[in-house]
């Protein structure tokens, strides 16, 4: 890509990457909910239409596409010689089924999967509100293979350790507050009940 594309007139790169990854989070809940009107401040008209007919393509057969534990790596900007028209690759994993109303497999598998899939985004300029990118488009679903370890690097020890001494103590707080609380209603209760 030419870096210089990123001296465009309107164009930060930093916001268009956010607003990308916020509208293919927001689409990938809205087909894995089956609740495609979640997605459509996200998305453009004609995408908005294929997401509402997958959806009910899916309903219709007792089924919906679900990408569990789903999370976003990295957006890489491929092309951006439009002016407000970029296309960018989403590097994401999830695992990838199809669901039927008993939440059983029908397709695909629970297996964590690493995958691709670019997405054209447009600059969006609604009246009396900030513009932002939605997605307009959608290219091929590509999968680059399983997940067989750690996505980022490990935690470090002496974070994990503090983390957990963290957990513990929130824990016996916690603890500690709601035994509090039902002495007080024990004795609340105990005296209300013997005047």
């Amino acid at each position: 890509m030419d870096e210089a594309r990123d001296g465009l007139p309107g164009f930060n790169r930093q916001e268009m990457l956010a607003d990308v990854r916020e509208a293919f989070v927001q689409l990938e809940a809205a087909v894995s909910t089956a609740r495609p009107s979640g997605c459509r401040p996200f998305v453009g008209a004609a995408l908005y239409e294929q997401v509402e007919g997958l959806v009910d393509e899916l309903a219709a057969h007792g089924h919906r596409r679900v990408h569990g534990s789903f999370e976003i790596h990295d957006v890489d900007v491929i092309d951006t010689d439009t002016p407000g028209r970029v296309l960018a690759r989403v590097h994401a994993s999830s695992s990838i089924a199809r669901l039927d109303r008993q939440h059983r497999i029908v397709d695909g598998s629970v297996d964590l999967k690493l995958w691709a899939q670019d997405v054209t985004a447009s600059v969006q300029e609604p009246v009396r509100a900030q513009p932002r990118w939605i997605i307009t488009d959608l290219g091929e679903l590509s999968v680059e293979g399983d997940v067989t370890g750690p996505l980022h690097e490990p935690m470090d020890p002496a974070r994990r350790q503090a983390l957990d001494a963290e957990r513990r103590k929130r824990q016996r707080d916690d603890d500690e507050f709601w035994s509090a609380l039902q002495a007080v209603s024990r004795n609340f209760l105990t005296a209300t009940g013997s005047g």
